[in-house]
C-alpha cells in the first residue's frame, strides 16, 4: 500500500517544482502522512455497504435509518471532534477515530457472519432484530469516528508539510495533494470492494456461505485502519502555538450555530414510520 501511495503522491505533486517534489517525496514525515492520508479512507466496504446492511437487517428501510443516524450524530460530533482535536492535538483525534473505526469494522464482520448462521430461521429479506439493533448502533459509532477523523487529518497533513519547510511547497496547495490522495484511496477501495462482493456471488450459490465470505469487505477496511494506525504512530506532530487554539467564546459561538437539517430529520423519521 505504501508503494502505491508514493506513486500516486508523485503524480499529485507534479504541479510543484521538481526540486520541491523530490524533497517532499524524500522527507520521512511527509512520506508517512502521504501513506496515512491514502490508507485511512481506504473503505473497501464503502461501495457495497448498503447491500450489506440490507442483508444484515432484512430490508431497505432500516439500512436507510442507520445511514441517517450516522449523519445526525456527525452534526454535533463535528464540533465536539474539533474541540477535542484542538485541545489534544490532531494526532490524538485521528488515533482514537481510527481505533473506533477498526473496532466497528470487526463488529460488522462478526454481525454479518452471525446473520449467515441464522438464515434457516430468518431467511434473506426477513427482518432480523439483532441485525437492526446492530447496524443502527454501529452506524452511530461510525458517525463518532468520522467526527474525530474529519478535519484532524487535514490539519496534521498540512502542519507536517509546513514543518518540513521545503521551498516551493505551498501549504494551501499541499492540502489539495492530501485531498487527491484520499480520493485515490477511495476509488481503489471501491474497485476492491465491488470485486470481492460480486466475486463471492459468482463463486457460490449458497446464501449463507456467500454472506460469510462477503464479510471480508469489512475485514479489508479493518486492515486499512490498522495500517493507518501503524503509520500514524511514526508521525511526529508539529507543535501548535496556544494562541491558535480556539477560545471558549469561539467554541460556544460554533455550538450556537449548529442547526440539524429538518429535511434530514424528516427523511429518517419517514423511513422509520414506513418500517
Amino acid at each position: 500500500m505504501g508503494g502505491i501511495a508514493r506513486w500516486l503522491a508523485g503524480r499529485a505533486l507534479r504541479a510543484f517544482p521538481e526540486s520541491a517534489r523530490q524533497a517532499a517525496l524524500g522527507n520521512k514525515q511527509i512520506a508517512r502522512v502521504i501513506r496515512l492520508r491514502f490508507a485511512y479512507f481506504f473503505a473497501v466496504h464503502g461501495a457495497v455497504v448498503f447491500l450489506l446492511l440490507k442483508l444484515i437487517s432484512g430490508g431497505d428501510a432500516w439500512a436507510i435509518v442507520s445511514f441517517g443516524l450516522a449523519s445526525l450524530i456527525m452534526v454535533p460530533g463535528e464540533l465536539l471532534g474539533g474541540v477535542l482535536a484542538d485541545r489534544h492535538g490532531p494526532k490524538w483525534a485521528l488515533r482514537n477515530g481510527l481505533v473506533l473505526m477498526a473496532g466497528v469494522m470487526l463488529a460488522f464482520a462478526a454481525l454479518l457472519i452471525t446473520r449467515a448462521a441464522t438464515l434457516e430461521a430468518h431467511p434473506v429479506g426477513s427482518q432480523w432484530l439483532p441485525g437492526v439493533v446492530g447496524i443502527c448502533g454501529l452506524e452511530l459509532a461510525i458517525g463518532v469516528a468520522l467526527s474525530l477523523i474529519n478535519g484532524a487529518d487535514t490539519v496534521l497533513f498540512v502542519n507536517v508539510g509546513r514543518e518540513a519547510r521545503i521551498e516551493g511547497l505551498d501549504a494551501s496547495a499541499f492540502e489539495g495533494v492530501g485531498s487527491a490522495l484520499r480520493y485515490y484511496g477511495t476509488m481503489l477501495a471501491v474497485a476492491v470492494g465491488v470485486g470481492l462482493y460480486y466475486g463471492v456471488e459468482a463463486l457460490t450459490s449458497d446464501p449463507a456461505l456467500a454472506m460469510s465470505l462477503q464479510s471480508t469487505v469489512f475485514i479489508g477496511t479493518f486492515f486499512a485502519q490498522v495500517y493507518a494506525l501503524r503509520t500514524l504512530a511514526g508521525v511526529r506532530e508539529p507543535p501548535v502555538d496556544d494562541r491558535q487554539r480556539a477560545t471558549l467564546n469561539q467554541i460556544m459561538l460554533a455550538a450556537s450555530s449548529l442547526r440539524v437539517q429538518p429535511a434530514l430529520l424528516r427523511s429518517v423519521a419517514g423511513a422509520a414510520v414506513g418500517i
